[in-house]
């Protein structure tokens, strides 16, 4: 059975999916989530809760910071979303095709 393009792109999406799953699983990964980016996410939010910090240079780093890091993270969780979504649509698909 040969696959559409469209069907193609969907199973590279699932991969994908199942890549970042596994690397989210990884020791590693959860090592570098929570030693690292929790504590510059904490770390960026408080500065800028702080109202005695004026400088607007250090604030606007602490915002493109926190910008960057929830948006990194909140990819990656929308990737494997939409991978796994796209996995099961292709398992449809194929179902389809057999029926």
């Amino acid at each position: 059975m040969k696959l559409t393009d469209e069907e193609k792109e969907l199973n590279l999406s699932s991969r994908e999916a199942h890549n970042l799953i596994e690397m989210c699983n990884t020791n590693g990964w959860k090592l570098l989530k929570e030693k690292y980016f929790e504590v510059r996410l904490a770390e960026c939010k408080e500065y800028l809760a702080d109202t005695k910090n004026d400088d607007m240079t250090m604030i606007q780093a602490k915002r493109l910071m926190l910008e960057f890091i929830s948006t990194l993270l909140s990819e990656i969780e929308m990737q494997i979303k939409i991978g796994l979504e796209d996995e099961e649509d292709l398992i449809k698909r194929k179902e389809k095709k057999k029926k």
